[in-house]
C-alpha cells in the first residue's frame, strides 16, 4: 500500500512533466499519444516487461500467453496505434467446434464463408429457429452504434438471450461455453451491454493471434520509447499529498528508493490496484481464469479443424474451451510439435473443489482422453496460469457496479488529484484499454493547451 510522502525532495530530484504508473496497454497508449504531441513523459512499471495482463512467456521453445487471449481486427481503437501487417495476424476458423453428446459439431459463420451456411443449417446444435435468430442477432449487432450499446438498459446476458427467443438447449450448448470463455463466468450474468459489444466485434472482425504471441502487441506499442521514457522493475511506493491551496509538483518515491518530481501523475494500473496503492478500497467482483498448456509431437487427432476454438457443450466437466493454438499461429510451437491451450470452467472448478492441482490435472486429462483418445497419454503439460483477477464483472460502462465505480473514481480523483487510464473506464477489453489511454492523454493535453485538438471518437 502506498503511503503519503510529506518530506521535501532533495535539490537534485529530477522532474518529469508527466508520470505514467503502469506499462499495460492503457499506459502505453497514453504515452504514445503524449509522444505524438511532443509532451515528455516517464512510464514506471513494476514488472520486467511491458504489457500488463497482455503477456507471453517462452518456455521450451513454446510461446505461452498468460491466459488465453486473442485480438479482434474489429477493434477500431487499435488502428490508432498498431501496425496490423507487422503483427502478422493469424486468424482462427470463423466459427467454432462444439463437443456435444460425445461428438464434435462444426458451426461456421456464413457471413464469412457461404459454405458454412449449409454446415450450420445441418448441424445438430440448436434448432432452425436458433440458427435464424443467430443470423438476425448478428445483423442487429452489426448495425448498432457502440455508444448506443453502452446506454442500453442493464440486463443480464442470459435473460436477454431468453427474451430474444433462443432455446435453453442452444444457450447451454453454444452461448454458455463460448461466452463463458469471453466473460470468464458461465452463468451469463454479465451485462447485455458487454455481450452486444463483443458480439458486434465478432460480427465485424476476425479473431486472430499475432504470429509471435500476444505480447507482440505491447512490444510494438513501446518500441519507440527510449530508456529515459520507460523504466521497468520499478514501482511507485510513495506519493506526496495534493495541496489545493499550494499546487506543486508531486514527489514520487520508487521501489529502488529514488525520487522524482511529477507535474502530473496518471495511474494506468488495474483500477482495483490503483485504489489499493493509494490506500483506498474498491470492491468490484473480479472473474478468474485458469489456463493450461500441453504439447505433443506427431499429427493432430484425426478429423479435427485445427485452427478452430473447441467449446464444451456437454454441460459437464471442467474444460470450458480449448484450441490447438500452434495450428492458428505456427510460431507458438517449435517445428514438429503442437501446442494445446485449455481454459477451465471456473464455476465447475469451484464446485468440484480439487484438493491439489494434480487432481485437477488428472480430471483435465480424463476429459481430453474422452475427446481425443489414447494419444492424450503422451501429451506433456508445459505450464499453467492461474489468474485470479483477469476481468472485472463491471466497468464504468456496464454492469451493476458501474454507479459505484463512478462514485469511487470521483472521490479518489478529488482527494489525490490524479488522472486514471484503465480498461475499467471503458469496455474491459484491449480496445477499451487503448481508448482509455488515448482519451486520458487528450484530457491532459487540453489542460496543457486549450488549442490542442484531436477527435475523441
Amino acid at each position: 500500500m502506498m503511503t503519503l510522502k510529506t518530506n521535501e525532495p532533495t535539490p537534485n530530484t529530477p522532474t518529469v512533466p508527466v508520470l505514467i504508473v503502469g506499462a499495460g496497454l492503457a499506459g502505453l497508449a497514453c504515452a504514445k499519444t503524449l509522444q505524438r504531441h511532443g509532451v515528455p513523459f516517464l512510464i514506471v512499471e513494476a514488472d520486467g516487461a511491458v504489457g500488463g495482463r497482455v503477456q507471453s512467456d517462452v518456455h521450451h521453445g513454446f510461446t505461452l500467453d498468460r491466459g488465453f487471449q486473442a485480438f479482434n481486427t474489429a477493434y477500431e481503437e487499435a488502428r490508432h496505434f498498431l501496425d496490423f501487417k507487422a503483427l502478422n495476424l493469424q486468424a482462427f476458423y470463423a466459427g467454432a467446434v462444439i463437443r456435444h453428446n460425445g461428438a464434435f459439431h462444426q458451426v461456421g459463420d456464413p457471413f464469412r464463408d457461404l459454405r458454412q451456411l449449409f454446415t450450420g443449417l445441418f448441424s445438430s446444435i440448436g434448432t432452425l429457429k436458433d440458427k435464424l435468430l443467430t443470423l438476425k442477432l448478428s445483423l442487429y449487432a452489426k448495425g448498432l452504434d457502440e455508444s448506443a450499446i453502452f446506454q442500453m438498459p442493464e440486463q443480464p446476458t442470459l435473460s436477454f438471450l431468453q427474451d430474444y427467443g433462443f432455446s435453453e438447449t442452444y444457450i447451454q450448448q453454444f452461448f454458455k461455453p463460448f461466452y463463458g470463455g469471453v466473460f470468464l463466468e458461465n452463468t451469463l450474468k454479465t451485462s447485455v451491454r458487454k455481450f452486444l459489444y463483443t458480439f458486434k466485434c465478432f460480427a465485424h472482425g476476425s479473431v486472430t493471434l499475432p504470429q509471435a504471441g500476444m505480447h507482440a502487441i505491447p512490444q510494438q506499442l513501446s518500441q519507440s520509447f527510449g530508456s529515459h521514457e520507460l523504466w521497468l522493475n520499478r514501482s511507485v511506493v510513495e506519493l506526496s499529498p495534493f495541496d489545493i491551496q499550494a499546487p506543486a509538483p508531486r514527489t514520487v518515491t520508487l521501489s529502488d528508493g529514488s525520487e522524482i518530481l511529477a507535474n502530473f501523475v496518471i495511474f494506468a494500473t488495474p483500477l482495483a490496484e490503483t485504489f489499493h496503492l493509494l490506500g483506498e478500497s474498491l470492491d468490484v467482483p473480479q472473474n478468474a481464469t485458469v489456463n493450461l498448456y500441453f504439447s505433443f509431437e506427431g499429427r493432430l487427432p484425426k478429423g479435427l479443424v485445427g485452427d478452430a476454438l473447441y467449446l464444451n457443450g456437454e454441460g459437464t466437466g471442467i474444460i470450458q474451451h480449448l484450441c490447438f493454438i500452434s495450428e492458428v499461429a505456427s510460431d507458438y510451437a517449435p517445428r514438429g510439435k503442437h501446442l494445446l491451450s485449455v481454459t477451465l470452467n471456473n464455476v465447475t472448478l469451484k464446485e468440484t473443489a480439487f484438493e491439489t492441482a494434480s487432481q485437477r490435472d488428472a480430471q483435465v486429462r480424463h476429459e481430453l482422453h474422452a475427446w481425443f483418445g489414447d494419444s492424450v497419454k503422451n501429451w506433456v503439460k508445459e505450464a499453467e496460469y492461474v489468474i485470479p483477477h483477469a476481468l472485472s464483472e463491471s466497468t464504468l460502462l456496464y454492469g451493476e457496479n458501474a454507479p459505484h465505480i463512478q462514485a469511487s473514481i470521483h472521490r479518489l480523483q478529488a482527494k489525490w488529484n490524479i488522472l486514471l487510464a484503465s480498461d475499467a473506464l471503458d469496455s474491459g477489453s484491449i480496445n477499451g484499454a487503448l481508448r482509455a489511454g488515448r482519451l486520458t492523454a487528450l484530457q491532459l493535453l487540453e489542460h496543457l493547451s486549450p488549442h490542442t485538438k484531436e477527435s475523441h471518437a
